[in-house]
């Protein structure tokens, strides 16, 4: 019970209020509709059948469950949509401010005074490596509402060495350096279109599956 209650504030905390307010005030209680309805007219069912014999009045209360089920299916496929559209513009409004390209000279001083890279050399707090030898992958999730957004930085061998949260000083140094970027196509779909890239991730939360699915 106290991992649920952790996971709605987390969830209320990080979610737009309508995107939760529709999980929550629409999709729970229907999904309890759906289950509890089938168990009631699966009884009722038995009932009418033990009282009435296999009769028409036995699929009466399948009947009305069946069309208010579908029913409500058609309203939560359009509540769905609508809020996934919502949910992509907010965010990717939210995105274009958040990581929005800064001069390029602003962001490498920026990046080195944080003691992140410098003279495309990573830095980090064990050491220092030039990003040559270096294997960076874009990192992206969401989950309950929240989304990280970072560089994963490892050694030719596959050891993780860092990550770093993605911020407008990461976004333009890498614009300039997206070959470094192992799934750079991805990348750079991030910093092109804000709107695809959050379509894409609502749909597969994958790095890897986004990428094999970015348009041509």
């Amino acid at each position: 019970m106290g991992k649920l209650k952790e996971t709605l504030a987390f969830e209320k905390e990080n979610m737009p209020e309508y995107q939760y307010r529709f999980l929550y005030k629409r999709v729970m209680p229907g999904f309890f509709f759906v289950l509890g309805g089938a168990i009631v007219v699966l009884i009722l069912g038995m009932i009418l059948d033990l009282v009435a014999g296999l009769t028409v009045l036995s699929f009466i209360p399948l009947a009305l469950w069946g069309v208010t089920t579908f029913v409500l299916l058609i309203l939560f496929v359009i509540y769905g949509k609508k809020t996934t559209a919502r949910l992509i513009g907010d965010k990717a409004e939210a995105f274009e401010k958040e990581y929005a390209l800064l001069d390029y000279g602003e962001a490498a001083e920026t990046l080195a005074e944080k003691g992140m890279i410098s003279e495309d050399r990573l830095i980090w707090e064990d050491g220092v490596l030039s990003l040559e030898d270096c294997l960076v992958y874009f990192n992206c999730r969401t989950f309950g509402g929240a989304y990280i957004l970072a560089l994963l930085f490892y050694r030719s061998d596959g050891e993780l060495i860092c990550a770093y949260p993605l911020d407008g000083a990461l976004c333009t140094y890498f614009s300039r350096h997206k070959a470094r970027i192992v799934n750079g196509k991805l990348f750079s779909l991030f910093l092109e279109d804000k709107a695809e890239f959050m379509r894409l991730l609502l749909r597969y939360n994958d790095p890897e599956k986004m990428e094999k699915h970015i348009r041509a």
